[in-house]
């Protein structure tokens, strides 16, 4: 009788096991491409929408007013997933948008640095002065409207397709080194939507390098 009692206690044991090794979290990413308004005149423009919600994805909890991160062990600097998303997100006008952050340091050679936040709905990205394979140096970067940002600018846009592309009109935006990686912060940026110029707000967010 004890040796049958271990023997069930031993294959319950593996089969947690192999739950547990089977439990996957996909945080794969692509990188997106911001069309201006003196290159695309589709669309109608829009306000973004301003539905709040609440999801919990990968040990992170997002809602309209923040984000917010755990982990198995309760701490609230953590990520269980191993990811940048507790590290990115944007709020446009009134609504945050969560997302998983996005860099084209890998594939973007020559071509300008981009830091992305890639959500489900509204794209935050933001277009650096400086070639890849080069990243910006820590510093303060002024916002310019133009497709052409010199080494101390940067462009930053936000979109949804073609029914709306804010645009920041104004404004720094602050990049720190937090443990080997760039940090990208902006607060309150005037912006506008380049597709109907009557609609404006504001967008603040934090990007962090993947």
């Amino acid at each position: 009788m004890k040796k049958t009692i271990l023997s069930i206690t031993s294959v319950a044991a593996i089969v947690v096991t192999l739950l547990f090794a089977c439990t996957k979290t996909d945080n794969s990413s692509s990188a997106i491409g911001v069309s201006y308004a003196s290159q695309n005149n589709n669309g109608t423009g829009g306000n973004p929408n301003t539905t709040a919600g609440t999801t919990t994805s990968g040990g992170v909890t997002t809602g309209s007013t923040g984000t917010t991160a755990g982990s198995t062990t309760g701490s609230t600097t953590g990520n269980t997933t191993g990811s940048n998303t507790a590290a990115c997100s944007f709020m446009l006008n009134t609504t945050n948008y969560p997302g998983t952050c996005s860099d084209n340091l890998a594939t973007g050679s020559g071509n300008h640095y981009t830091a992305s936040c890639l959500s489900s709905s509204y794209n935050c990205q933001i277009v650096f002065g400086v070639n890849c394979p080069t990243t910006p140096a820590v510093g303060s970067y002024n916002i310019t409207t133009t497709t052409t940002p010199s080494a101390t600018q940067c462009a930053l846009a936000v979109q949804n397709g073609t029914s709306a592309l804010w645009q920041a009109q104004s404004g720094t935006v602050s990049v720190t080194s937090v443990s080997g990686k760039l940090k990208f912060t902006f607060a309150s940026l005037p912006v506008k939507n380049a597709l109907n110029p009557t609609q404006t707000g504001t967008v603040s967010g934090t990007i962090t390098q993947p």
